[in-house]
């Protein structure tokens, strides 16, 4: 299915693209959840065993599955290159700290902070490591912990949104209002400056990433993927039974209805928004990636939604359409292809 598997492409390159395109092509998260895991047991190198694991993760957090995603987190961390994967570690301590395991969360997030690169996630780490305080009830320890945190302009306004949340939590109007000023001075069109505006904290509102799931699930077109490579087949698909082996050579279609090599992308939707102020953040986001990114309303029997989408050239297939959104997510954006 095209969903977040795409940073995993090389992982799926020893496996053949016959298995590559049935992962791809499968029609829910639980079908292509098995699909990867079959996939595990034939992968030898640490690195394909890293972005499975951590693709494997990633659906499983999308369907819910907490528990296994943050198994899978860990299995990708520990898999290839620790130094590396402190952003691995880092998601499987938040999970572990939302499933209760505070003990696990506090080991984890510990060990990343303890990592010197990235900065970044060292920072976020102690400010996990804050939240544990916290819900263990030792606010001492949790001002302690967060004053040693450094923020400054040059920070992302992701950390300054969680200080100034944390600070609120501990009474610390001082750091609340250095960290909010900062917001307001360099971010002041972020999205965490805008929840500040209307007096929306972290502990109300989780900041994930768009478009929602919900919509994700809903919207995907399904079909027949194209060759990943000359003369490989792709699998085929039927209106009700997904397919899970490789099909044969390709035969015409018997009836009026396009093939998959006739299908052609309009546009990559990357965000679905009640809120145009959020839509606009988001598309300049993804326009200073390099996309040329813009928000359209669509109305609805529950009022007005703004749409992110980042439009493709008039008849831009599917496979380049695809190369188009492996570059988003490069750059940080999920988003799916949205077809004429």
């Amino acid at each position: 299915m095209v969903l977040l598997l795409f940073t995993s492409a090389t992982a799926f390159a020893a496996d053949g693209p016959g298995r590559f395109s049935q992962v791809h092509a499968a029609s829910t998260i639980r079908e292509s959840r098995l699909l990867l895991n079959d996939l595990l047991i034939s992968l030898r190198e640490p690195s394909d065993l890293r972005r499975t694991h951590a693709t494997i993760a990633e659906l499983a957090e999308l369907s819910g599955d907490f528990q296994d995603a943050q198994r899978h987190y860990r299995l990708a961390f520990d898999a290839h290159d620790q130094d590396s994967g402190s952003p691995l570690l880092l998601r499987s301590a938040h999970l572990r700290f939302e499933l209760g395991d505070l003990g696990g969360a506090r080991e984890e997030a510990d060990r990343v902070a303890a990592m010197s690169s990235p900065a970044d996630t060292a920072i976020k780490a102690r400010l996990l490591g804050v939240r544990i305080d916290i819900a263990e009830g030792d606010s001492s320890s949790a001002m302690r912990r967060l004053q040693s945190v450094a923020i400054s302009a040059a920070g992302p306004p992701s950390v300054l949104f969680e200080v100034h949340d944390l600070a609120r939590q501990l009474g610390n109007g001082d750091l609340a209002s250095r960290s909010q000023q900062l917001l307001a001075t360099h971010h002041a069109n972020s999205v965490e400056y805008a929840l500040i505006r209307v007096d929306r904290g972290a502990a109300d509102r989780r900041i994930e990433r768009m478009p929602t799931p919900a919509h994700m699930l809903v919207s995907i077109p399904y079909g027949t993927l194209p060759e990943i490579s000359p003369g490989s087949p792709a699998p085929t698909r039927t209106a009700s039974t997904p397919s899970t082996t490789p099909a044969g050579p390709r035969t015409p279609a018997p009836s009026a209805t396009p093939s998959a090599d006739a299908q052609l992308a309009v546009g990559i939707q990357a965000g679905s928004f009640r809120d145009a102020e959020n839509a606009a953040f988001m598309a300049r986001d993804i326009r200073s990636a390099g996309f040329p990114a813009e928000v359209r309303e669509r109305g609805g029997e529950n009022g007005a939604m703004f749409v992110v989408v980042v439009p493709v050239p008039s008849g831009t297939t599917r496979e380049a359409a695809i190369r188009t959104q492996i570059g988003m997510k490069d750059a940080g954006f999920e988003g799916f292809l949205l077809f004429q």
